[in-house]
């Protein structure tokens, strides 16, 4: 076993996102047993931030490990999951300003992704400015 430890960050949205729909950011797949992710939002939001996870196979059947170096490697022909289901206790409710992380151990699924639940019937001006999320595992 080796001593090196891998952490694989990455940005999970490019420009800002506004708060007033709900919405599902893009599926990453799950390289190793811990995750972090974190999200920083402006505003007066009213909603629900959660996570999402799937167990299901890559598609081409095998898992995968990122090439040293390169952040969230999808391999050419590996699809997005069919089946998933939202994380229990992952549920952040929003009404102000603030911050949010998930420190997930001990990830038994191959695919998580963060999801909004917007409750204020599209009229929310706040928006989503920061989504980060890092992997770290033995090498």
């Amino acid at each position: 076993m080796s001593d090196q430890v891998y952490n694989v960050p990455s940005r999970l949205i490019k420009v800002p996102i506004i708060l007033n729909t709900s919405f599902s950011l893009d599926w990453v797949p799950i390289y190793f047993l811990g995750y972090f992710i974190q999200i920083v939002w402006t505003g007066v939001p009213t909603g629900q931030f959660y996570l999402e996870a799937s167990g299901d196979r890559y598609s081409n059947g095998v898992n995968i490990i990122p090439p040293e170096g390169v952040p969230f490697y999808v391999p050419p022909g590996l699809s997005n999951p069919i089946n998933a289901g939202t994380i229990s206790g992952s549920t952040y409710g929003v009404a102000a300003a603030g911050t949010n992380s998930w420190n997930v151990g001990n990830a038994r699924y191959n695919y998580v992704r963060l999801s909004y639940k917007d409750t204020s019937g599209g009229v929310s001006t706040a928006s989503l400015n920061f989504a980060h999320m890092t992997q770290k595992g033995p090498g």
